[in-house]
C-alpha cells in the first residue's frame, strides 16, 4: 500500500496526490496501532506491576468483579439507610444479614461454615482468624451480629461504610491496645465478642504468618475466651492485590474455645495458636485442595497463550485419570516427570502436594517454553532438560507421560 499507492504522492493530478495521502496517513496510523495497542492490551490482561497475573483479566472475571462490586455497593446503601432509621443493636443485626447475603451470592464462589464446636456465639470472647483476602472481615461478620472489629485507619475513616462502623462500635487499633482495654471491657459487658486479625495484614500466599500478642493480651485483661476461626480459599477466590476474582468455595471452620492466657505468656500463646492455625490449615488444604480445586486457577495459566494450547489444557482438565493420578500421588519425596510437554500436570501436581518435590523434563524448546512461561510458580517445581538435572539426584517415584497426557 505504501509503495503501490504512496508514490502516487508524486502525480501531477490533484485527486492522485490526495488518494496518496489519504492511504499515507491511514496506513501509518494502522501500522502504529498494530505494534503498539495489543502488546500494551496484552500486558494489562496479563501482567500487574510489572509481574505476570496469577489471574489474567477475562470477560467472566471482570464480570464477576463487577457484580461483586456492585452487590458491595448495594450493601453500603442499605447499612447507610439502616444507620439512620434503625438503633445501634439493631443495626449490629442488619449489618450481618447483609454479609450473609453477600457471601452466599459471591459470583463463581461458594460460602461454607463447618462449626466443629457448635458455637453459638452467644457469649462473649476474643475471635481471631487467619487473614487472606478482602473477602475475610465479611465472611466473619456473617456468623453473628454481636461481633466488634479492631480495624486500621483506612477503614476507620472510609467515606462510604466508616460512619457505620462508628456507631456499631468498631474500634481503631491505631489508639492502642492498652488504652482500648476499658471501652472494650464495656462492650463485653454488653455481649459484644471482639473479632481480631493476629497476623495483622494479609497473607499474600495464604500461609500463616507471624502472629502479634494483640488479640492474647486482650484476652488476658479481659479474662476472655480465644475463638479460633480458620479462613481457607479466600486468599484463592480473590487474592492480595488482584481486583479480579475467580471461582473458588470459601471455608470458615470454628473451633474450640480456647481459656485466656496468663498475663505473662502472650508471646507464648501467640506462637502456639500460629502452630495450631498453620497445622489446621494445612488439614484443610489436605482435604480440599485435591486436583478439581484447582482446574479453575490452572486453567487462567494457560490462557492468552494461543487457542490450541487452551483447547489442549481444556481437555487435560477434563480428562478424568489425569485428575485421579494426581489425587492418588502420596504427596511426599521426590517425583521425576518425563516428557512433561506444556507443563500442565507437573504443575498440578506441585499444587496439590506441596511437600513434594518436582523435577519436570522436556526436551522440545517450544514445549519447554511454553511450560515455563507460566504465572503461577510452586516452589517444589522445577522445569528443565534432563541434562540441566542435578547430578546424583534420586528420584522415589518416576512418572512417563505421552506429550503431557497421562497413558492409559
Amino acid at each position: 500500500m505504501f509503495t503501490g499507492i504512496g508514490t502516487l504522492i508524486f502525480a501531477r493530478h490533484p485527486a492522485l496526490r490526495s488518494l496518496a495521502q489519504v492511504t499515507i496517513i491511514g496506513m501509518t496510523a494502522v501500522v502504529i496501532a498494530a505494534y503498539l495497542i495489543p502488546p500494551l492490551l496484552f500486558r494489562f490482561l496479563t501482567t500487574a506491576n510489572g509481574r505476570p497475573r496469577p489471574v489474567p483479566v477475562t470477560l467472566r472475571g471482570l464480570l464477576y468483579s463487577a457484580v461483586t462490586i456492585v452487590m458491595f455497593l448495594l450493601g453500603i446503601l442499605a447499612l447507610a439507610v439502616a444507620n439512620v432509621t434503625l438503633s445501634r443493636r439493631a443495626l449490629s443485626r442488619h449489618i450481618c444479614r447483609v454479609c450473609r447475603l453477600f457471601t452466599r451470592h459471591i459470583p463463581g464462589a461458594r460460602f461454607r461454615v463447618e462449626n466443629i464446636a457448635g458455637e453459638t456465639f452467644d457469649r462473649p470472647a476474643v475471635i481471631i482468624a487467619n487473614h487472606q483476602s478482602h473477602l475475610d472481615l465479611t465472611c466473619l461478620l456473617a456468623l453473628a451480629p454481636r461481633v466488634l472489629v479492631l480495624v486500621n485507619d483506612r477503614t476507620w475513616n472510609n467515606p462510604l461504610y466508616g460512619r457505620v462502623i462508628k456507631r456499631v462500635g468498631f474500634y481503631p487499633v491505631s489508639a492502642g491496645i492498652p488504652a482500648a482495654i476499658p471501652y472494650l471491657a464495656g462492650k463485653a459487658r454488653e455481649g459484644y465478642s471482639i473479632l481480631v486479625f493476629p497476623e495483622g495484614t494479609r497473607s499474600a500466599d495464604c500461609s500463616i504468618q507471624r502472629f502479634h500478642r494483640g488479640a492474647f493480651y486482650i484476652a488476658s485483661q479481659l479474662q476472655l475466651d480465644v475463638l479460633p476461626v480458620i479462613i481457607h480459599g479466600a486468599g484463592h477466590v480473590l487474592p492480595k492485590h488482584e481486583l479480579v476474582s475467580r471461582r473458588g468455595t470459601i471455608t470458615l471452620q470454628v473451633h474450640p474455645r480456647v481459656p485466656a492466657p496468663p498475663p505473662w505468656q502472650h508471646a507464648a500463646a501467640a506462637k502456639r495458636a500460629r502452630q495450631f492455625y498453620t497445622a489446621a490449615l494445612e488439614a484443610i488444604a489436605r482435604a480440599r485442595q485435591r486436583a478439581s480445586y484447582f482446574k479453575s486457577l490452572v486453567l487462567h495459566d494457560y490462557l492468552y497463550k494461543g487457542a490450541a494450547v487452551e483447547r489442549e489444557a481444556r481437555r487435560m482438565l477434563d480428562h478424568l485419570p489425569t485428575l485421579q493420578h494426581v489425587d492418588a500421588y502420596s504427596g511426599e519425596g521426590t517425583v521425576l516427570v518425563q516428557n512433561n510437554g506444556n507443563g500442565l500436570f507437573s504443575l498440578l501436581l506441585a499444587l496439590v502436594h506441596p511437600r513434594a518435590r518436582i523435577h519436570a523434563i522436556e526436551e522440545n524448546d517450544r514445549l519447554l517454553d511454553l511450560a515455563r512461561a507460566r504465572a503461577i510458580n510452586p516452589p517444589n517445581l522445577i522445569t528443565c532438560k534432563r541434562a540441566e538435572l542435578p547430578p546424583g539426584l534420586a528420584f522415589q517415584t518416576t512418572i512417563t507421560l505421552r506429550d503431557g497426557w497421562i497413558d492409559t
